[in-house]
């Protein structure tokens, strides 16, 4: 179970098996005829073999005896810009402050993460998972810790920018590239870094 076919979980996924030798419908088959909020379910019944499956959930899942984290697809797939803010040129110069504000906040949120432990991370976040205990959202946070998943800066790196069109021209979801310089402004990020 990979998720929905062209979203980046199933996209990054699939690349990660064919960076290690593997070919879909060779190696392996996908289902994505599941609904993403229903992928648990569907695998605990016994749609498939492997499912993938986002924090927390992934550890609740590993702690009620459910199944087992076989393996981190961000720690696979490598750097990516997997969690993106689009906004479109006319209200990006309409609203300058406002996105320096935005940005700004961002800063503070990774800042953050990389300056407090595991645990008050977890305690920071409790509330927008009130159904997850504090022993899985701090395994979540390790593990994204470990894999080095969150970045220190605000500033996409122009390879993790061409690793995700090669991700995406892979399984066929791109079919023009364009360069880094052509869709990536960094005029207030650079405003707002320090």
């Amino acid at each position: 179970l990979a998720g929905r076919e062209g979203g980046m979980p199933a996209m990054s996924f699939e690349y990660a098996l064919y960076e290690k030798g593997l070919i879909r419908n060779v190696d392996y088959t996908f289902n994505f005829g599941v609904q993403f909020n229903l992928m648990t379910a569907a695998f605990e019944g016994g749609t498939s073999d492997y499912c993938t499956m986002f924090e927390p959930g992934a550890s609740e899942y590993q702690k009620a005896g459910k199944g087992y984290v076989v393996a981190s697809m961000g720690e696979f797939s490598g750097e990516i810009p997997y969690t993106s803010f689009i906004a479109l040129d006319n209200y990006m110069k309409e609203n300058p402050e406002i996105i320096k504000a935005f940005l700004r906040s961002i800063k503070r949120g990774m800042d953050y993460v990389l300056s407090h432990t595991d645990g008050e991370v977890a305690t920071a976040i409790k509330g927008q998972f009130s159904t997850d205990s504090m022993e899985s959202l701090t395994t979540s946070i390790a593990s994204y810790r470990r894999i080095n998943a969150w970045k220190t800066d605000l500033i996409p790196t122009e390879n993790s920018y061409d690793r995700l069109q090669d991700i995406m021209e892979y399984t066929g979801e791109l079919t023009s590239r364009k360069t880094f310089n052509e869709l990536v402004d960094l005029t207030y990020v650079n405003a707002v870094k320090n």
